[in-house]
């Protein structure tokens, strides 16, 4: 065998093989192109979205997505604008307009990330899908001064052709929790006027009194209020709404009340709101109510069972005071109805109607209490309001009218006044305190009209009042009636009457309040002056407690008196004819003067007061006299001036009654003119005269001593008979000073001189006795010897002689 026969030949590789080998080969470089080309990508994907989330897309994106969103009728601008991890942008410092021209914002948002189909963007279709917003806080602006805030905001929108989709947003504001839903249909922008200046400061002004309100609104978390949502942006006022109040406990200034329940609905531009309910710890209040928007009409009905005692606290000082003495025994019952009319015609029309059944006021039971009521916006009318009461009644007619003003009042009661301690404040407090009906409740009926109701001294009342068996100021009266009128500040009692156990009182007599002066016509007083002094004021029982009268006198009293005090030309002029059958107890110095019968004049002329005794009697012998004061204003002291006379008076009563000595006695002749200021003794300034004729006088106390030293030279020298004794007497420095007095008699003759200080009660005298007759004549030599000193208290002075 050759070598050639002995070598085999390779084969050639076949056509498939050579090409699988090339195509293992390109596969290969391929795929490393292919990962070098992703790698690539991917770190410039990765640059480009570092660049874009750190330094924000470029403007010419943000461009088109202003655009786009102007595209879909919405106006915005946008702060900046960037990428999250999940290649959504991120809108951070978000303006929301109300229309193209951007002069006025609409909303402000924080952060909004928008979902956006990057390939819709890039064939040049509508790229945004939805947006969203978390724990954000958008601000609404009222006006420029005024903002709503809604805070933890999370809300997702999905735009969709023509309209947004509020899937679901959640939000703070004020004090509620609200949780929205619905479609805004994105047609255009609203033509909204401009609003004017005033209109701002009435919005601001508003918004800053629901503040105040709201704050005053405690809840344990916000309110839940559901919202679904359907509206136009070009016609928002066509919107749709529904709105729910999910029941949730609150307290309003601290007090717990109740849940908070309601329903409101907006369709049509008419609002409904078809039930708020609010319950409280005693009933429940629920409000329902629809508004015509386009008609500018509505209406609000009202029914309420709550107890309003609950609310004490919040209210003011004196009101809490009154509703604190309220008891339901059932719940009280309110309704009413509330029609308006706004716009170029404003109109409102209110019905009402109050019924309270078994309650309790300051302890005192009451069956009922109703009060309906109509308001047309020109008359307000109550035709029968009624409170009923065990112990009594109350029926009254209202109607009140603006236009031309106009006001009257019916009302007839037979309750006790007293019941109503409170409710009419301090003043009404204090007269209602000084009245008492402890057997039977007054009747009254009276009318009140008047042309300008808001202000009360325009008020005209008419009236008549009986009252038995009552007391004012603690003043006891059997019965009492008048007719009472009221006009012009001018109180008037015309046939008044009045009875008492010891007397009666009738007349008539005005109070002018505005001018402060009383009127006094024909009034017949015989009633006890001293015992019902307190019903004429506070000052009036130290006026008269000096008159003590032991049967009340006759009085006839007329004329003017002026009350302003410290005026300087009162115009007083009033006239008191006094007449009494009975004794006027009259003390001075602590002594005793029974004036008999008093009959004369009291006259009080502009600040001159003049008291005339015309007729009476003191000690058995007629008195009379003057007495004039002015009047002046406190401090000033009041001078005064009189002049008594006394004449045949009985000696021996004057001395029984003031120092009870029996032995005096004889006529007497008295006169005294005093001047000075009242109630002022040292600056008492006068004069007087006294007179004893045919008496025994020499028992007088501050003789005594005299007389029992004199009785042994003298038997029997007390109980002589004193032909006359005379004196006449200074008042001045708080002394009543004589340069002589003398008492003479057949047998000897006194002769004095000496001075009294009332202020201390001393007494400092000179006497000599003169012997008359033969034993005058053989004593002449020593009557030296019968001169005597004396001094010490009035009542018993201490006579020594002069010469040893």
């Amino acid at each position: 065998m050759s070598p050639r026969s002995k070598t085999r030949k390779k084969p050639l590789p076949s056509r498939a093989s050579v090409l699988r080998i090339l195509s293992g080969f390109a596969g290969r470089i391929a795929s490393h192109f292919v990962l070098a080309t992703v790698g690539l990508l991917a770190a410039l994907l990765v640059a480009a979205f570092l660049l874009l989330r750190f330094s924000g897309v470029p403007t010419q994106i943000k461009n088109v997505l202003l655009a786009e969103l102007e595209a879909r009728e919405i106006t915005i601008s946008v702060g900046r604008l960037s990428l999250d991890p999940l290649g959504h942008l991120i809108a951070s410092r978000v303006a929301v307009f109300r229309n193209r021209d951007r002069q006025e914002v609409w909303l402000e948002v924080d952060r909004v990330r928008l979902s956006v189909a990057w390939l819709a963007w890039w064939r040049g279709k509508p790229w945004i899908k939805n947006a969203s917003v978390h724990n954000a806080t958008i601000r609404l602006p009222i006006t420029p001064q005024s903002e709503v805030e809604l805070s933890r905001v999370s809300a997702r929108v999905n735009f969709v052709p023509g309209a947004l989709e509020i899937l679901s947003a959640n939000a703070r504001v004020l004090n509620l929790e609200l949780r929205l839903k619905g479609r805004i249909l994105l047609n255009g922008y609203p033509s909204l006027p401009p609003a004017a200046p005033e209109q701002h400061q009435a919005a601001d002004l508003l918004w800053h009194r629901i503040l105040a309100a709201v704050d005053e609104i405690e809840t344990q978390r916000p309110i839940p209020v559901e919202v679904e949502l359907s509206m136009a942006t070009r016609d928002p006022w066509e919107a749709s709404i529904h709105g729910r109040i999910l029941p949730s406990p609150i307290a309003w200034q601290q007090i717990p009340l109740g849940r908070l329940t309601g329903e409101l609905r907006l369709a049509g531009r008419i609002l409904r709101l078809e039930e708020l309910r609010l319950g409280f710890p005693r009933g429940e209040i629920s409000l329902w109510g629809e508004a015509d928007l386009p008609q500018e009409t509505g209406f609000v009905e009202l029914l309420s069972n709550a107890d309003p005692t609950v609310l004490r606290p919040s209210l003011p000082d004196p009101v809490a005071a009154v509703v604190q003495e309220f008891h339901f025994i059932d719940l009280p019952s309110l309704s009413g109805r509330l029609t308006a009319k706004w716009g170029r015609e404003p109109s409102l029309r209110l019905s009402a109607d109050l019924h309270w059944h078994h309650f309790r006021y300051r302890g005192h039971p009451f069956d009922e209490l109703s009060i309906p009521l109509a308001y047309d916006g020109a008359k307000l009318f109550i035709p029968e309001a009624k409170l009923r009461s065990p112990g009594g009644n109350v029926d009254a007619e209202l109607l009140y009218e603006s236009a031309p003003p106009k006001l009257r009042l019916k009302a007839e009661s037979t309750i006790d006044p007293t019941v109503f301690l409170g409710l009419a404040g301090n003043a009404a407090d204090r007269f209602l305190e000084s009245l008492s009906f402890p057997k039977e409740p007054p009747w009254a009926r009276g009318e009140i009209t008047s042309r300008n109701p808001l202000d009360p001294k325009s008020w005209e009342v008419h009236g008549t009042f009986l009252a038995k068996n009552c007391s004012y100021k603690g003043v006891a009266v059997r019965s009492i009636q008048s007719d009472i009128g009221f006009q012009d500040q001018i109180l008037r009692f015309s046939h008044f009457a009045a009875s008492r156990p010891e007397g009666t009182i009738s007349g008539n007599f005005d109070n002018d309040f505005g001018h402060k002066i009383v009127t006094v016509h024909d009034l017949l007083s015989s009633v006890d002056v001293i015992a019902s002094a307190p019903a004429l004021g506070e000052k009036f029982p130290a006026y008269v407690q000096p008159y003590p009268f032991e049967k009340p006198p006759r009085l006839q009293v007329n004329g003017v008196v002026d009350l302003n005090e410290g005026s300087r030309n009162p115009v007083s002029n009033l006239r008191v004819e006094v007449q009494s059958d009975s004794v006027l107890n009259y003390v001075l110095f602590g002594r005793n003067f029974p004036i008999v019968s008093p009959k004369g004049r009291i006259l009080l002329r502009r600040n001159e007061l003049t008291v005339q005794v015309d007729q009476s009697s003191l000690f058995g012998g007629p008195l009379h006299g003057t007495f004039q004061v002015t009047l002046r204003p406190q401090p000033t002291p009041c001078p005064f001036h009189s002049v008594f006379d006394l004449d045949h008076g009985d000696f021996h009563q004057v001395m029984t009654n003031l120092y009870h000595v029996e032995k005096c006695s004889g006529p007497l002749q008295f006169h005294l003119a005093l001047s000075g200021f009242v109630g002022n003794l040292p600056s008492l300034t006068g004069d007087g005269d006294f007179d004893v004729r045919d008496g025994y006088i020499l028992s007088i106390p501050f003789l005594g001593g005299l007389s029992t030293s004199m009785s042994t030279v003298i038997p029997d020298f007390a109980m002589a008979k004193a032909d006359q004794a005379h004196a006449h007497f200074r008042v001045g420095s708080g002394e009543i000073t004589t340069d002589q007095f003398t008492i003479s008699s057949v047998a000897f003759t006194i002769i004095g001189k000496g001075s009294y200080n009332f202020l201390h009660d001393n007494l400092e005298a000179d006497a000599r006795v003169n012997v008359r007759g033969p034993m005058g004549a053989v004593l002449f030599p020593i009557s030296k010897l019968f001169e005597y000193h004396g001094s010490g208290k009035l009542a018993a002075p201490e006579w020594k002689p002069r010469n040893f």
